[in-house]
């Protein structure tokens, strides 16, 4: 799963930008969720959907991405997309962070049922193999793409989820897209 994600923003989301048509944080999440659709129709992709841990004082976030299986988050995904400045990430992070503490093996509703609006009896889990991604384009020296700086931030030892740094540092020189699995 993870090399999907990583091959289509390595190869298609670079190639994007490097064309001037992802010109906007929306426009990297349209194109990101048109990819992983094109590459894995099985997979479902949310965007910006609701979280609600009702066992957590009915708490919510909204990532930017969530990608499914039939039973199972497989992914969730926050965007940052300032390539002209130096993005601010720390919300993010720390919604992350959020979501991992607050929600291992829970069921989350996110499918709702087109004729009534209302959810259905569908769950999916986040899990111990659930990946939470940064996806981040900025200043090449930027805090939010620099992998030292966001894994210390994370502050999550004790979790065994996996996090990872996907980034697209910018320089008037070159474009570097690549990605970190964020180690401990």
């Amino acid at each position: 799963m993870i090399e999907i994600l990583k091959n289509i923003w390595s190869t298609d989301i670079r190639s994007r930008y490097l064309e001037g048509r992802i010109t906007t944080e929306r426009g990297l999440q349209s194109n990101l969720y048109a990819y992983i659709f094109r590459r894995v129709s099985e997979w479902k992709v949310f965007v910006e959907p609701g979280l609600y841990y009702p066992h957590v004082a009915n708490v919510k976030y909204k990532p930017d991405l969530v990608i499914c299986d039939s039973k199972n988050i497989l992914a969730i995904i926050e965007i940052k997309f300032v390539p002209h400045h130096y993005p601010y990430y720390k919300p993010d992070i720390n919604k992350m962070i959020q979501i991992s503490k607050d929600a291992p093996c829970k069921e989350i509703n996110l499918e709702i049922n087109p004729n009534t609006g209302k959810w259905t009896t569908n769950k999916h889990s986040i899990t111990e193999q659930t990946n939470f991604i940064f996806m981040v384009v900025g200043q090449a020296d930027s805090d939010a793409c620099n992998y030292e700086i966001i894994r210390n931030s994370l502050d999550i030892k004790q979790s065994e989820n996996m996090f990872w740094l996907f980034y697209g540092k910018i320089h008037e020189d070159n474009v570097d897209f690549g990605t970190n699995k964020l180690e401990f």
